[in-house]
């Protein structure tokens, strides 16, 4: 139905608006950690523009990448820890890192939050 449409529009609008508007970083990643989308604070923390920041995947900035055990992560649904982040400029800083994974029938994959630790 129609309302169900523009019920369903409204919810895309909001999310992407609080998703964009939210002071911790989220993005999402694909199968090879590929970003496939990045919110504001995300291109804040590394000072990558969103368009580099969706030519690029997570090794790009996780200075600490090949030290995680991704197929380990992979079985969990919500996984939570630390790594470090270079950004742009060379800053390299510690951040949390909170992953939740999705799939539906042919991709798999992971929405991020991320916070910086001092």
């Amino acid at each position: 139905s129609n309302a169900m449409n523009i019920q369903s529009e409204l919810e895309f609008k909001f999310a992407h608006y609080l998703i964009n508007n939210a002071v911790e970083a989220s993005f999402c990643l694909g199968d090879n950690w590929q970003f496939l989308y990045v919110n504001d604070a995300t291109c804040r923390m590394t000072e990558y523009s969103r368009e580099q920041l969706l030519s690029m995947n997570l090794q790009d900035i996780d200075v600490d990448f090949a030290l995680h055990d991704w197929e380990e992560i992979r079985q969990k649904n919500n996984y939570t820890f630390k790594t470090r982040y270079r950004s742009q400029s060379g800053r390299i800083f510690l951040v949390e890192m909170s992953l939740t994974f999705l799939e539906d029938q042919e991709r798999r994959f992971s929405c991020v939050f991320v916070r910086e630790k001092s």
